[in-house]
């Protein structure tokens, strides 16, 4: 859902710019000195004060569009139209599309809030397509799996230009984990055992060694469909690990 909606966002912005550009005899508005930005000082201030917690949040900006981290992330977002482009019988708005996160804690304390362009990342570098902290995505990688459990890194190969990979949902034991895209990775620990791993319509069997890292990567078929793979597999360690470098951890459901 998040990468579809950045796309739709900056297809907007392509068709004003456009249509700005191609038509000489056009008016461009400034529409933007009588709207206000979604998430204005006023907001931030009341979501950063000491005692706002989820039903404040929910209070002021209704229900999360996405929830990330089991919950302990709420994601929104919100449109400003900033220029107006009229020529003839036709008129388009560029709007400055922008992304809000909040962060709570254990207690559904605000522990955190920051807003950017939905185009870009926060400052701790999590990302509207769901990627976590960097602080999460160091970890992740520098983790070393305990006796008794094994670490497991999903993710999503790419496919050739001009293919998008899109995103995928894995689910580990039946239980969904979250979503990927070609640029990131789920992380989680498990006991060890035999596993049963699925992305699209696909499901292995794979065995989880303790004190080992398990690397599994999707395929995504070249179709019509979103929603069929072409391969599931665990990779080898050093192919699992070169794949991990080059992505940034993605948060859970």
């Amino acid at each position: 859902m998040a990468a579809l909606l950045r796309s739709l966002c900056q297809g907007r912005r392509l068709i004003a710019a456009v249509a700005a550009l191609a038509c000489t005899s056009c008016i461009v508005v400034p529409i933007g000195v009588f709207t206000k930005p979604p998430y204005g000082p006023e907001v931030l201030r009341q979501l950063s004060a000491p005692d706002a917690d989820r039903d404040r949040v929910r209070q002021l900006l209704g229900p999360p569009l996405i929830a990330k981290a089991r919950g302990a992330y709420w994601y929104y977002t919100g449109s400003r139209a900033m220029w107006g482009v009229i020529g003839g019988s036709s008129s388009a708005v560029y709007t400055y599309d922008e992304w809000l996160a909040v962060g709570f804690d254990d207690a559904g304390k605000v522990v955190f809030v920051e807003k950017a362009d939905l185009s870009k990342c926060l400052s701790n570098g999590m990302c509207f397509d769901g990627s976590a902290p960097q602080a999460d995505d160091r970890a992740a990688k520098a983790y070393r799996p305990k006796v008794g459990e094994c670490a497991i890194y999903l993710m999503l190969d790419r496919l050739p230009w001009p293919f998008p990979a899109g995103a995928v949902l894995f689910s580990v034991d039946g239980a969904p984990i979250g979503t990927v895209n070609a640029e990131t990775y789920l992380f989680l620990t498990h006991a060890s055992g035999t596993i049963d791993v699925a992305a699209y319509d696909l499901r292995i069997s794979t065995r989880c060694v303790g004190g080992e890292k398990l690397y599994v990567r999707a395929v995504k078929k070249i179709d019509t469909s979103w929603l069929t793979g072409a391969d599931l597999a665990p990779l080898a360690l050093a192919e699992g690990e070169a794949a991990i470098v080059a992505r940034r951890a993605a948060l859970p459901d």
